[in-house]
């Protein structure tokens, strides 16, 4: 048995595991308002009140953006796992993309609210035109987030122009990537700590992953 080899791979191991504790921990500072402030209102529902539950759920892009950069370069490029990497991300541009997500977000809350009185009152037929703001819109912050993350600053134009041309070129992880976030929106509430310690670091490997991706493509071209 090959016993440096091995003390290698747990070396190894253990740094990503730290990695990964130090980033969650950063995670959950950053989501953590959203948790208390859903434990403070009645019944837990925070989304009945925006003008709390739109810029908290900006901080919860925000971490995310900032852990795809931090797994990206500790996974996919072998960096070491205690620069600070997550806060270097999230201070980079941060009234910009904290903006740039406040915007969407409001986009996509006050779009799904008003098509979803419609579709109550006046015509189930609107589901049609709710499924399609959540495509439109979502897709657009995911592609989004991974610019923020790994590319260099564009400005919003260039930004929501390739977010649409990834969204087209990358159909069906696109449609995926949307039904995960909205798996994890939805049981956020009743699991918060479930979401922070594993759905978020998964969500934002795969949109390091898809990066990776990306550039493999154009790197053969």
């Amino acid at each position: 048995m090959n016993y440096n080899r091995m003390f290698e791979w747990l070396y190894a191991f253990s740094e990503k595991i730290l990695a990964y504790l130090i980033n969650i921990f950063y995670t959950f500072i950053l989501t953590l308002p959203l948790i208390l402030v859903g434990l403070f209102i009645k019944g837990g529902n925070i989304i009945k009140f925006p003008i709390l539950f739109i810029p908290l759920v900006t901080l919860y892009f925000m971490a995310i953006k900032s852990l795809t950069y931090a797994i990206y370069k500790i996974i996919f490029k072998n960096e070491l796992y205690y620069k600070p990497f997550f806060l270097k991300s999230l201070r980079e541009n941060f009234i910009k993309n904290y903006f740039y997500y406040f915007v969407a977000v409001s986009l996509l809350y006050f779009g799904l609210n008003s098509t979803y009185v419609m579709i109550v009152k006046v015509n189930t037929m609107f589901w049609i035109l709710f499924a399609l703001i959540i495509m439109m819109i979502l897709p657009n912050i995911i592609y989004s987030t991974i610019q923020f993350a790994l590319y260099e600053t564009k400005s919003i134009r260039e930004t929501i122009n390739n977010s649409f041309l990834l969204s087209a070129m990358y159909g069906i992880i696109t449609v995926a990537m949307v039904f995960i976030f909205i798996w994890m929106a939805y049981h956020f509430p009743k699991y918060p700590f479930k979401i922070i310690a594993i759905g978020i670091p998964i969500y934002s490997l795969i949109l390091a992953y898809i990066h990776k991706l990306i550039l493999s493509k154009l790197n053969k071209k």
